[in-house]
């Protein structure tokens, strides 16, 4: 994984937020099912996984975001199988790559 989209996830998860003003509006709970969560995010803002990994304890790590990057959701999923949204946000952008190999 690129270092840089690894910085970015974990700034994502120093501010978790159980479930978003947006969510709660549409009577959401913030939690369900991986499949639950996931379909909710494609209907409501068409979010899409776009990385993912497993934490230290088990739990999956997953960033949903829409193609363009306007909008984006961290969700977790605990070994038991239930999804929570733990914060989002918007205008996503990956830096470029560093360049591979010694810089002439």
């Amino acid at each position: 994984m690129d270092r840089r989209l690894a910085v970015l996830i974990g700034l994502a998860m120093a501010c978790p937020i159980v479930a978003d003003a947006a969510a709660a509006e549409v009577g959401f709970r913030g939690c369900g099912t991986r499949n639950e969560v996931a379909d909710w995010l494609d209907r409501t803002f068409g979010e899409k996984p776009f990385a993912s990994g497993i934490q230290g304890d088990g739990r999956l790590f997953e960033l949903f975001a829409t193609r363009r990057g306007e909008t984006w959701t961290v969700v977790v999923t605990d070994p038991e199988g239930e999804s929570c949204i733990m914060t989002e946000g918007t205008q996503l952008e990956l830096a470029p790559a560093e360049p591979v190999g010694p810089v002439a």
